[in-house]
């Protein structure tokens, strides 16, 4: 799980944001610890993935248990996306992506994959 947490700092740093996030996404599911999933929506928001992130964020600050570092970075985040999604009207689709598995997974109906 370092290895993994390492990896995506890494890919971070050199801009490889797929790369982390799929570091990061695997360290959580590996260690359940949410500072994991907080860095990987920070990574979504990076890849542009706005609504995903938010709803990440959304469900972290509701279903965890975070330091006060981590509450206090998806706080930001969350806010940063919200934002971005008011910007453009409220219609901020993913790039990409579909968030439904994560609108689904802060409404408790789906686990994140």
């Amino acid at each position: 799980m370092v290895s993994l947490l390492q990896r995506g700092k890494e890919k971070n740093v050199s801009g490889d944001f797929r790369a982390a996030c799929a570091c990061f996404e695997a360290a959580f599911a590996l260690s359940m610890r949410p500072g994991m999933l907080v860095s990987a929506a920070n990574m979504r928001l990076k890849l542009g993935q706005v609504a995903t992130a938010e709803a990440m964020y959304r469900w972290l600050r509701a279903e965890c248990s975070l330091s006060a570092a981590e509450k206090q970075m998806a706080t930001a985040k969350r806010a940063e996306a919200q934002a971005l999604m008011q910007r453009s009207g409220g219609a901020a689709a993913d790039a990409g992506d579909d968030d439904s598995s994560w609108d689904a997974f802060s409404a408790g109906e789906a686990s994140p994959q």
